[in-house]
Protein backbone atom coordinates (compact mmCIF):
# COMPACT_ATOMS: atom_id res chain seq x y z
CA UNK A 1 0.00 0.00 0.00
CA UNK A 2 2.80 2.31 1.16
CA UNK A 3 4.82 1.78 -1.75
CA UNK A 4 1.60 2.80 -4.28
CA UNK A 5 1.24 5.54 -2.46
CA UNK A 6 4.73 6.65 -2.96
CA UNK A 7 4.75 6.04 -6.89
CA UNK A 8 1.42 8.19 -6.76
CA UNK A 9 2.81 11.39 -5.34
CA UNK A 10 6.58 11.05 -7.33
CA UNK A 11 4.39 11.08 -10.21
CA UNK A 12 2.56 13.55 -9.58
CA UNK A 13 5.53 15.68 -8.08
CA UNK A 14 7.93 14.49 -10.96
CA UNK A 15 6.04 13.90 -14.19
CA UNK A 16 3.10 17.09 -14.09
CA UNK A 17 3.85 20.25 -14.00
CA UNK A 18 1.13 21.59 -10.95
CA UNK A 19 2.82 22.89 -7.76
CA UNK A 20 3.13 21.92 -4.67
CA UNK A 21 1.09 24.29 -3.52
CA UNK A 22 -1.95 22.78 -5.67
CA UNK A 23 -1.40 19.35 -4.63
CA UNK A 24 -0.92 20.14 -0.98
CA UNK A 25 -5.00 21.34 -1.60
CA UNK A 26 -5.76 18.92 -3.61
CA UNK A 27 -4.63 16.35 -1.28
CA UNK A 28 -6.88 18.68 1.61
CA UNK A 29 -9.36 18.73 -0.95
CA UNK A 30 -9.77 14.32 -1.26
CA UNK A 31 -7.55 13.39 1.53
CA UNK A 32 -5.47 10.82 -0.29
CA UNK A 33 -3.42 10.57 -3.67
CA UNK A 34 -5.76 7.86 -4.44
CA UNK A 35 -9.00 9.67 -4.60
CA UNK A 36 -6.93 12.36 -6.52
CA UNK A 37 -6.46 9.75 -8.95
CA UNK A 38 -9.63 8.00 -8.94
CA UNK A 39 -11.58 11.79 -9.12
CA UNK A 40 -13.45 12.09 -12.39
CA UNK A 41 -12.32 14.69 -14.73
CA UNK A 42 -15.28 17.01 -13.49
CA UNK A 43 -14.65 16.81 -10.17
CA UNK A 44 -10.93 17.64 -10.50
CA UNK A 45 -11.95 20.71 -12.84
CA UNK A 46 -14.30 22.12 -10.14
CA UNK A 47 -11.29 22.55 -8.14
CA UNK A 48 -10.23 25.37 -9.85
CA UNK A 49 -6.82 24.32 -9.34
CA UNK A 50 -6.04 22.45 -12.61
CA UNK A 51 -5.50 23.30 -16.41
CA UNK A 52 -6.95 20.95 -18.57
CA UNK A 53 -3.12 19.16 -19.20
CA UNK A 54 -2.89 18.84 -15.53
CA UNK A 55 -6.17 16.70 -15.26
CA UNK A 56 -5.03 14.51 -18.73
CA UNK A 57 -1.72 14.04 -17.04
CA UNK A 58 -3.83 12.48 -13.99
CA UNK A 59 -6.12 10.91 -15.92
CA UNK A 60 -3.59 9.08 -18.07
CA UNK A 61 -0.59 8.38 -15.53
CA UNK A 62 1.79 6.01 -17.10
CA UNK A 63 3.89 5.21 -14.06
CA UNK A 64 6.66 2.95 -15.70
CA UNK A 65 9.05 5.49 -15.27
CA UNK A 66 8.25 6.33 -11.94
CA UNK A 67 9.19 2.81 -11.20
CA UNK A 68 12.55 2.41 -13.29
CA UNK A 69 12.90 5.68 -10.87
CA UNK A 70 12.19 4.01 -7.77
CA UNK A 71 14.58 1.22 -8.47
CA UNK A 72 16.93 3.92 -8.41
CA UNK A 73 16.13 5.62 -5.04
CA UNK A 74 16.03 1.95 -3.84
CA UNK A 75 19.68 1.08 -5.12
CA UNK A 76 20.83 4.74 -3.64
CA UNK A 77 19.44 3.70 -0.48
CA UNK A 78 16.83 6.65 -0.72
CA UNK A 79 13.56 6.77 1.68
CA UNK A 80 10.94 8.79 0.49
CA UNK A 81 8.35 10.03 2.68
CA UNK A 82 5.17 11.44 1.66
CA UNK A 83 2.58 13.73 3.17
CA UNK A 84 0.55 10.06 3.83
CA UNK A 85 3.44 8.34 5.61
CA UNK A 86 2.60 7.54 9.48
CA UNK A 87 6.69 9.23 10.10
CA UNK A 88 5.77 12.23 7.86
CA UNK A 89 7.57 15.08 10.03
CA UNK A 90 4.06 16.35 12.11
CA UNK A 91 5.97 20.01 12.11
CA UNK A 92 5.31 20.24 8.83
CA UNK A 93 1.59 20.06 8.45
CA UNK A 94 2.16 23.28 10.23
CA UNK A 95 3.84 24.79 6.64
CA UNK A 96 0.86 26.10 3.93
CA UNK A 97 3.41 24.46 1.37
CA UNK A 98 4.74 21.78 3.31
CA UNK A 99 6.45 19.10 0.39
CA UNK A 100 4.28 16.23 -0.47
CA UNK A 101 7.78 14.29 -0.58
CA UNK A 102 10.66 14.25 1.10
CA UNK A 103 13.91 12.25 0.25
CA UNK A 104 15.83 11.22 3.28
CA UNK A 105 19.10 9.22 2.79
CA UNK A 106 21.40 7.92 5.33
CA UNK A 107 20.35 6.67 9.04
CA UNK A 108 16.67 7.25 8.75
CA UNK A 109 15.42 9.30 11.83
CA UNK A 110 11.78 9.53 13.15
CA UNK A 111 11.55 13.34 13.55
CA UNK A 112 8.21 12.90 15.51
CA UNK A 113 10.12 10.82 18.18
CA UNK A 114 13.16 12.82 18.34
CA UNK A 115 13.46 16.79 19.81
CA UNK A 116 14.89 18.76 17.12
CA UNK A 117 17.05 22.13 18.01
CA UNK A 118 17.87 23.97 14.60
CA UNK A 119 21.58 25.57 14.85
CA UNK A 120 21.68 28.50 12.42
CA UNK A 121 24.17 31.51 11.85
CA UNK A 122 26.89 32.58 9.19
CA UNK A 123 28.94 31.04 6.70
CA UNK A 124 31.62 33.13 8.35
CA UNK A 125 31.75 32.90 12.25
CA UNK A 126 34.51 34.28 14.29
CA UNK A 127 36.25 32.50 16.38
CA UNK A 128 34.26 33.13 19.24
CA UNK A 129 31.25 32.02 17.15
CA UNK A 130 33.16 29.08 16.00
CA UNK A 131 33.92 27.76 19.70
CA UNK A 132 30.33 28.56 21.31
CA UNK A 133 28.08 26.92 18.60
CA UNK A 134 30.68 23.89 18.75
CA UNK A 135 30.26 23.52 22.76
CA UNK A 136 26.46 24.13 22.59
CA UNK A 137 25.76 22.66 19.68
CA UNK A 138 27.55 19.44 21.26
CA UNK A 139 26.43 19.77 24.73
CA UNK A 140 23.14 19.41 23.32
CA UNK A 141 23.47 16.22 21.57
CA UNK A 142 25.23 14.79 24.38
CA UNK A 143 21.81 15.22 26.10
CA UNK A 144 19.58 13.57 24.03
CA UNK A 145 18.65 16.45 21.27
CA UNK A 146 19.30 15.86 17.27
CA UNK A 147 20.99 18.72 15.85
CA UNK A 148 19.25 19.95 12.43
CA UNK A 149 20.53 22.40 10.24
CA UNK A 150 21.13 23.02 6.46
CA UNK A 151 24.67 22.13 5.92
CA UNK A 152 26.31 25.54 4.60
CA UNK A 153 29.58 26.64 5.44
CA UNK A 154 29.91 27.73 8.74
CA UNK A 155 28.00 27.33 11.97
CA UNK A 156 25.24 24.98 9.78
CA UNK A 157 28.75 22.71 8.91
CA UNK A 158 30.23 23.63 13.00
CA UNK A 159 26.87 22.13 14.44
CA UNK A 160 26.71 19.40 12.30
CA UNK A 161 30.34 18.45 13.43
CA UNK A 162 29.83 18.58 16.87
CA UNK A 163 26.58 16.63 16.51
CA UNK A 164 29.09 13.52 14.77
CA UNK A 165 31.74 14.06 17.63
CA UNK A 166 29.26 13.52 20.13
CA UNK A 167 28.35 10.44 18.25
CA UNK A 168 25.06 11.61 18.04
CA UNK A 169 22.52 11.42 14.62
CA UNK A 170 22.40 14.78 13.02
CA UNK A 171 20.00 16.05 9.99
CA UNK A 172 20.82 17.87 7.11
CA UNK A 173 18.08 19.67 4.98
CA UNK A 174 19.24 20.52 1.52
CA UNK A 175 18.27 22.96 -1.43
CA UNK A 176 19.26 20.38 -4.00
CA UNK A 177 18.93 16.37 -4.64
CA UNK A 178 20.43 14.49 -1.89
CA UNK A 179 22.57 12.57 -3.94
CA UNK A 180 24.24 15.92 -5.03
CA UNK A 181 27.13 17.37 -2.50
CA UNK A 182 26.68 21.12 -2.08
CA UNK A 183 28.50 22.67 -1.38
CA UNK A 184 31.50 20.71 -2.70
CA UNK A 185 33.82 21.76 -0.13
CA UNK A 186 31.74 20.04 2.56
CA UNK A 187 32.16 16.55 1.04
CA UNK A 188 33.53 14.59 3.73
CA UNK A 189 30.85 16.62 6.48
CA UNK A 190 28.49 14.81 3.96
CA UNK A 191 29.74 11.51 4.27
CA UNK A 192 29.71 11.37 7.70
CA UNK A 193 26.14 12.96 7.97
CA UNK A 194 25.30 9.67 5.86
CA UNK A 195 26.98 7.61 8.50
CA UNK A 196 25.03 8.59 11.44
CA UNK A 197 22.47 10.29 10.40
CA UNK A 198 20.43 11.87 7.17
CA UNK A 199 20.49 14.19 4.96
CA UNK A 200 16.41 15.17 3.60
CA UNK A 201 15.39 17.02 0.99
CA UNK A 202 12.17 18.10 -1.07
CA UNK A 203 14.14 17.82 -4.61
CA UNK A 204 14.67 14.42 -6.54
CA UNK A 205 17.81 13.32 -6.98
CA UNK A 206 20.22 15.14 -9.51
CA UNK A 207 18.31 18.64 -8.78
CA UNK A 208 20.92 20.94 -8.82
CA UNK A 209 20.61 24.50 -6.54
CA UNK A 210 18.87 27.08 -7.03
CA UNK A 211 18.82 30.59 -5.43
CA UNK A 212 15.30 30.33 -4.05
CA UNK A 213 15.68 26.72 -3.00
CA UNK A 214 17.85 28.14 0.18
CA UNK A 215 14.66 29.90 1.71
CA UNK A 216 12.22 26.83 1.10
CA UNK A 217 14.80 24.40 2.29
CA UNK A 218 15.29 26.88 5.50
CA UNK A 219 11.62 26.62 6.15
CA UNK A 220 11.75 22.81 6.80
CA UNK A 221 14.86 23.30 9.09
CA UNK A 222 12.10 25.89 10.95
CA UNK A 223 9.20 23.51 10.92
CA UNK A 224 10.70 20.36 12.06
CA UNK A 225 12.22 21.90 14.99
CA UNK A 226 11.07 22.82 18.58
CA UNK A 227 13.55 25.72 18.66
CA UNK A 228 15.91 27.61 16.76
CA UNK A 229 19.48 28.72 18.05
CA UNK A 230 21.14 31.57 16.52
CA UNK A 231 24.59 32.07 17.56
CA UNK A 232 25.98 34.37 14.71
CA UNK A 233 24.80 36.03 11.80
CA UNK A 234 24.05 39.64 10.27
CA UNK A 235 20.39 40.88 10.27
CA UNK A 236 20.15 40.87 6.27
CA UNK A 237 21.13 37.06 5.66
CA UNK A 238 19.80 33.76 4.91
CA UNK A 239 19.44 33.23 9.09
CA UNK A 240 16.88 35.91 9.03
CA UNK A 241 14.88 33.87 6.89
CA UNK A 242 14.72 30.79 8.47
CA UNK A 243 14.15 33.10 12.22
CA UNK A 244 11.05 34.29 10.30
CA UNK A 245 9.82 31.48 9.50
CA UNK A 246 10.24 29.84 13.42
CA UNK A 247 9.22 32.69 14.88
CA UNK A 248 5.61 32.49 12.40
CA UNK A 249 5.42 29.13 13.20
CA UNK A 250 5.59 30.17 17.01
CA UNK A 251 9.22 28.22 17.82
CA UNK A 252 11.05 28.75 20.90
CA UNK A 253 14.01 31.41 19.94
CA UNK A 254 17.62 31.52 21.51
CA UNK A 255 20.28 33.30 21.10
CA UNK A 256 23.78 33.82 22.13
CA UNK A 257 25.12 37.15 23.07
CA UNK A 258 27.66 38.73 21.57
CA UNK A 259 29.93 42.09 21.52
CA UNK A 260 27.64 45.07 20.81
CA UNK A 261 29.47 46.34 17.77
CA UNK A 262 30.15 42.75 15.80
CA UNK A 263 28.17 42.85 13.06
CA UNK A 264 27.98 38.83 13.05
CA UNK A 265 26.40 39.22 16.75
CA UNK A 266 23.87 42.11 15.80
CA UNK A 267 21.02 39.32 14.92
CA UNK A 268 21.38 37.33 18.34
CA UNK A 269 21.64 40.52 20.11
CA UNK A 270 18.43 42.20 18.35
CA UNK A 271 16.84 38.37 18.91
CA UNK A 272 17.75 38.89 22.53
CA UNK A 273 16.11 42.41 22.86
CA UNK A 274 13.02 41.36 20.96
CA UNK A 275 12.50 38.40 23.65
CA UNK A 276 14.66 35.75 22.50
CA UNK A 277 16.35 32.90 25.32
CA UNK A 278 19.87 34.03 25.86
CA UNK A 279 22.28 30.67 25.54
CA UNK A 280 25.77 30.56 26.90
CA UNK A 281 25.56 26.93 27.43
CA UNK A 282 23.16 24.01 26.60
CA UNK A 283 21.77 23.76 29.66
CA UNK A 284 20.34 27.07 28.90
CA UNK A 285 18.07 25.55 25.68
CA UNK A 286 17.67 22.13 28.01
CA UNK A 287 16.42 23.61 30.65
CA UNK A 288 13.00 24.89 28.52
CA UNK A 289 12.01 20.72 27.30
CA UNK A 290 13.90 18.67 29.74
CA UNK A 291 10.21 18.26 32.01
CA UNK A 292 8.03 17.77 29.00
CA UNK A 293 10.33 16.28 26.53
CA UNK A 294 12.14 13.90 28.49
CA UNK A 295 10.38 10.52 26.83
CA UNK A 296 12.15 12.43 23.50
CA UNK A 297 15.23 12.88 24.79
CA UNK A 298 16.22 9.67 26.43
CA UNK A 299 15.37 8.26 22.67
CA UNK A 300 17.51 10.81 21.75
CA UNK A 301 20.54 9.51 24.00
CA UNK A 302 19.36 5.74 22.72
CA UNK A 303 19.77 6.66 19.07
CA UNK A 304 23.61 8.13 20.18
CA UNK A 305 24.25 4.89 21.83
CA UNK A 306 23.39 3.19 18.83
CA UNK A 307 25.29 4.96 16.18
CA UNK A 308 28.45 6.16 17.95
CA UNK A 309 31.76 5.43 16.66
CA UNK A 310 34.82 7.07 15.72
CA UNK A 311 34.65 9.52 12.87
CA UNK A 312 37.43 11.72 12.07
CA UNK A 313 36.12 14.65 9.84
CA UNK A 314 37.79 18.48 9.03
CA UNK A 315 35.13 21.16 8.24
CA UNK A 316 35.42 22.96 6.25
CA UNK A 317 37.46 20.28 4.09
CA UNK A 318 40.98 22.21 2.70
CA UNK A 319 40.96 22.51 -1.18
CA UNK A 320 43.96 20.13 -1.36
CA UNK A 321 41.57 17.00 0.26
CA UNK A 322 39.25 17.38 -2.33
CA UNK A 323 41.34 17.26 -5.26
CA UNK A 324 42.03 20.78 -5.85
CA UNK A 325 45.82 21.06 -6.43
CA UNK A 326 46.21 24.42 -8.61
CA UNK A 327 49.29 24.07 -11.14
CA UNK A 328 51.11 26.87 -10.26
CA UNK A 329 51.47 30.12 -11.80
CA UNK A 330 48.05 30.41 -13.33
CA UNK A 331 45.83 33.71 -13.37
CA UNK A 332 42.35 34.15 -12.20
CA UNK A 333 40.66 33.09 -14.73
CA UNK A 334 42.88 30.01 -15.38
CA UNK A 335 42.41 29.23 -11.32
CA UNK A 336 38.43 29.51 -12.39
CA UNK A 337 38.06 27.71 -15.17
CA UNK A 338 40.26 24.24 -13.06
CA UNK A 339 37.64 25.01 -10.40
CA UNK A 340 34.82 24.35 -12.81
CA UNK A 341 36.22 21.68 -14.08
CA UNK A 342 35.78 19.59 -11.62
CA UNK A 343 32.06 19.91 -11.64
CA UNK A 344 29.64 23.40 -11.04
CA UNK A 345 30.43 25.70 -8.72
CA UNK A 346 28.72 28.56 -6.12
CA UNK A 347 31.00 31.68 -5.86
CA UNK A 348 31.54 30.66 -2.83
CA UNK A 349 33.12 27.61 -3.68
CA UNK A 350 34.86 29.42 -6.45
CA UNK A 351 36.20 32.22 -3.75
CA UNK A 352 37.15 29.51 -1.50
CA UNK A 353 38.66 26.99 -3.67
CA UNK A 354 40.74 29.80 -5.91
CA UNK A 355 41.46 32.02 -2.85
CA UNK A 356 40.07 35.10 -4.97
CA UNK A 357 38.27 37.74 -3.00
CA UNK A 358 34.85 37.96 -3.75
CA UNK A 359 34.78 41.58 -5.07
CA UNK A 360 37.15 40.45 -7.73
CA UNK A 361 35.34 37.50 -8.42
CA UNK A 362 32.13 38.94 -9.20
CA UNK A 363 33.91 40.74 -12.14
CA UNK A 364 35.92 38.21 -12.85
CA UNK A 365 32.78 35.87 -13.66
CA UNK A 366 30.99 38.77 -15.11
CA UNK A 367 34.02 38.93 -17.54
CA UNK A 368 34.24 35.30 -18.59
CA UNK A 369 30.88 34.55 -19.07
CA UNK A 370 30.01 37.24 -21.40
CA UNK A 371 32.98 35.84 -23.32
CA UNK A 372 30.56 32.67 -23.40
CA UNK A 373 33.42 30.52 -21.15
CA UNK A 374 30.89 29.99 -18.12
CA UNK A 375 27.12 29.68 -17.60
CA UNK A 376 25.51 31.24 -14.53
CA UNK A 377 22.33 29.43 -13.91
CA UNK A 378 20.68 30.63 -10.56
CA UNK A 379 23.91 31.47 -8.77
CA UNK A 380 25.60 28.33 -10.04
CA UNK A 381 28.61 28.34 -12.44
CA UNK A 382 28.91 25.97 -15.00
CA UNK A 383 31.93 25.46 -17.78
CA UNK A 384 31.01 25.80 -21.24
Amino acid sequence: MEEKIIKRWLYLTIKTKITKTKLISLYKLFGSSENIFGASKDKLLKTGLLLEEDIEAIKNANFSQIEEYMGILSINKVRVLTVESANYPEGLYSLSNMPPVLYCRGKFIDLNKVLCIASVGTRNPSPYGKRMTYSIARGLCERGFVIVSGMAQGVDAISHKAAIDAGAPTVAFVANGVDIIYPKINAPLFKAILKTGMIVSEYPLKEMPKNYYFPERNRLVAAVSKGLFVSEAGVKSGTAITVSYAVNLGKDIFALPGNADSPMSEMPNRLIKDGAALVTNADDILSHYENIYSENLAFGKLLQKEEAQNIEITVPASPEEEGYIFPEGKNDEEKILFALSKGPLSIDDISILTKISLEDMNMQLLMMEMNGKIRNDNGIYYLL
